[in-house]
């Protein structure tokens, strides 16, 4: 099966429905955008009794994924599931639009089965009082886009379990575009973040 041509998300999908077929839970887990790159990416996982999953790629052994065999990093990681993430429906319940990635998050945050993370708080301007959510973003070369969320509170956002030796910036979400705010920030190898 190495080396068949298309998407990657097709290619998980193929070997889902072939695991599936053969008795063997399995679903799709995804990166919604590289760290250090343009685009995203998807990849099969086989769900182990204990409901942890062990990655594999097309041509690849379990555990033994594409994922591993080059030096693009994963700022945040979610795993399809068929029901509506009703935390995330909650968080964002009353906003007047949010990005695409979350219009219908029927995925949940599988980041920490991953890698170590680290939870980044951000101080929200002293001047806004209308935002109740904002997002960390990541950038593809021409513009920032979000990765995940995260609720204010207090004048402050945390967004929880992100991926290292990224390069992030804050955002809330307006009229369709983001709009930075603060400065960027890198999350560096042991958890600590320089602006």
């Amino acid at each position: 099966l190495r080396g068949l041509p298309g998407k990657c998300s097709d290619e998980a999908s193929f070997a889902v429905y072939l695991s599936r077929y053969l008795g063997i839970p399995a679903t799709v887990d995804f990166t919604p955008h590289w760290g250090n790159r343009s685009l995203s990416h998807s990849w099969a996982v086989l769900i182990k009794p204990d409901g942890k999953g062990t990655p594999f790629y097309m041509g690849c052994a379990p555990g033994d994924t594409a994922q591993y065999f080059h030096s693009y990093l994963k700022p945040k990681i979610f795993r399809h599931q068929f029901s509506l993430n009703r935390q995330m429906q909650q968080d964002l319940d009353g906003e007047r639009s949010v990005p695409r990635l979350f219009d219908l998050p029927c995925f949940t945050d599988v980041t920490d089965e991953y890698y170590e993370t680290t939870d980044v708080v951000r101080s929200i301007p002293a001047n806004d009082t209308i935002h109740r959510v904002a997002y960390i973003c990541v950038f593809d070369n021409r513009k920032w886009g979000p990765v995940f969320y995260g609720n204010v509170r207090q004048g402050k956002v945390t967004f929880s379990s992100m991926g290292r030796r990224i390069m992030y910036m804050a955002a809330f979400y307006e009229a369709g575009r983001m709009v930075p705010f603060g400065d960027p920030f890198y999350t560096a190898a042991d958890g600590k973040v320089h602006d």
